[in-house]
């Protein structure tokens, strides 16, 4: 629960006590070493947030709910547009997977600081391997599936990853596109080996795993399960590229121990959502909102965490928000125009587990978000925020908009 009853009061802490106020933020996440301090200036200019505590994202994100007695609770929901597939994994579920396969990825010799690659669409075992990594200190490099040789190849060589993993094939549409030859591409042109490759096989267009170099996804999850280890808060936990429109792309490094923090707030604060709730966001998992709010911060915040690959259609939102009472829905303006296409003769959509709808990424416009209200009947929120940042720059609190819903329909 928040520590605050009202805004002012949280405003009021965060501009005259900000130590207090981060310090009492920071006990949403379990520590190993609770943090005494907040942030300190390095002498590059850059901050290290909570510096000597220590934690591990991936105990916050999945063993402490098992602990606690969510081990039956879906953690994730995954639907497929593309193969009109849905897996529901528990927290128990998957505590067995990721701890094992971050015993496979310690099998390959990946250990705490090693970059590892993922070149996979949004699926339960990219989260998976995203999650092994944060277990075992590594750094996960998430990489958009759908990626020529070349693009793929710069990204090789920026982070010069020990393991790359990847998917057998991912999707244009309901067409399979296989994904080996693109990294074989890429592998050719890198400077940067990896030590090996390891392929998550997919019924729609298996890959033929090249001797001495390639691994078995699946295998590796049945090698001997490994615990967490503790990190320092200001070690990083993944690099993520901007998009590269304005230049070479850049890796942005994120830590540990404030993002953490960030992910937890957010979740209560901004949008409304505790422990239990279901929470859906139609970003890929190779954007920043897919790490932050597909994975990071549902899963740390105890929450269900429904995933989608592949653009996903209104009448497919309709019914996962129907079929799992979904509290909240992230999508972007560029989704809610597709949804409103597809939906204009149609009078409106009733979803009552439905709170909130949240659209970022780019400009949206009046008009389309006046659509977006009076089709769900619920408030739609535009927020602003960047990969730089990893979670909102503005947004509204959700936490108090629900106790004094606004009476202006564009607030």
């Amino acid at each position: 629960m928040l520590p605050w009853t009202t805004y002012e009061a949280m405003y009021d802490a965060a501009i005259n006590q900000p130590e207090q106020f981060w310090l009492d933020a920071a006990r949403r996440v379990t520590w190993e070493q609770p943090p005494v301090t907040t942030y300190h200036t390095r002498t590059d200019g850059w901050h290290d947030w909570f510096a000597g505590a220590t934690l591990n994202t991936c105990h916050n994100a999945v063993d402490r709910h098992v602990e606690s007695g969510r081990g039956m609770q879906a953690a994730l929901i995954w639907h497929s547009c593309a193969t009109n597939e849905r897996q529901i994994i528990t927290y128990q579920e998957l505590l067995g997977r990721v701890s094992g396969f971050a015993g496979g990825l310690r099998s390959l010799g990946v250990g705490q600081g090693d970059h590892v690659l993922i070149v996979m669409p949004t699926m339960v075992e990219t989260v998976i391997a995203m999650l092994a990594c944060a277990r075992i200190g590594a750094v996960h490099v998430v990489v958009f599936a759908g990626y020529a040789g070349a693009e793929l190849a710069q990204r090789i060589d920026d982070v010069a990853p020990k393991v790359i993993i990847i998917a057998s094939c991912s999707f244009q549409g309901q067409k399979a596109v296989p994904s080996t030859p693109v990294l074989n591409e890429a592998l050719a042109t890198a400077r940067h080996r990896p030590q090996a490759c390891v392929v998550a096989q997919r019924t729609a267009c298996p890959a033929a795993l090249m001797p001495a170099r390639d691994h078995d996804f699946h295998t590796l999850e049945h090698s001997a399960a490994v615990d967490p280890v503790m990190l320092r808060s200001e070690d990083p936990l993944y690099i993520l590229h901007t998009s590269g429109t304005t230049g070479k792309a850049k890796g942005i490094v994120r830590d540990n121990g404030g993002h953490a923090v960030a992910m937890a707030l957010s979740m209560d604060l901004i949008y409304g959502c505790k422990p239990g709730d279901t929470f859906l966001t139609t970003s890929d998992l190779g954007w920043v909102v897919g790490h932050s709010y597909g994975v990071y911060a549902p899963l740390i915040s105890g929450c269900t965490s429904v995933i989608v690959e592949g653009g996903a259609s209104a009448s497919a939102i309709r019914a996962l928000c129907s079929d799992y009472k979904i509290r909240c829905l992230f999508t972007t303006p560029t989704q809610m125009r597709l949804m409103r296409q597809e939906s204009r003769h149609l009078s409106g959509v009733i979803l009552p587990a439905l709170a909130h709808i949240f659209v970022a990424g780019e400009y949206a416009d009046p008009t389309l978000l006046d659509w977006a209200r009076s089709y769900f009947r619920k408030p739609v929120v535009n927020h602003w925020w960047q990969t730089e940042t990893g979670w909102s720059i503005t947004a509204h609190f959700l936490v108090w908009l629900s106790r004094n819903p606004p009476h202006s329909k564009t607030t």
